[in-house]
């Protein structure tokens, strides 16, 4: 019995451990009232999305070679009310993002420059 009760505890801490933050790299459309609009998708399945990001922390993201992977580097000075968000009517402003468990909340993001590819 006790080995029934051991083997279901740990599929339940198995399973567990699978319901976490979602992160990923989307382009932002919108900032603005503590929410913010990033799309999602490549081609016709390209959807907006806005999270709301009230306790949202903002960093300058560096790009670990050795790793490969995005950093947060310096915290940006204003969260989302830095000035760099206004310009966003006229510049993409690429970021990775992380979000809650439930996915319904932004929790961080890492500003970066994308790479301009070659014509």
């Amino acid at each position: 019995m006790n080995s029934h009760a051991f083997v279901a505890a740990l599929f339940f801490l198995l399973c567990l451990g699978f319901v976490r933050a979602e992160e990923f790299a989307a382009p932002l459309v919108k900032v603005s009232d503590g929410k913010v609009t990033f799309t999602r998708g490549v081609g016709k399945n390209k959807q907006d999305i806005t999270l709301p990001a009230e306790k949202c922390r903002v960093f300058l993201a560096k790009y670990d070679k050795i790793a490969k992977k995005i950093d947060a580097g310096d915290e940006l000075a204003g969260g989302l009310k830095n000035p760099l968000f206004e310009k966003m009517q006229k510049d993409t402003i690429e970021a990775w993002i992380r979000t809650n468990e439930a996915n319904d909340k932004i929790l961080e993001l890492r500003i970066y420059q994308a790479a301009k590819k070659a014509k």
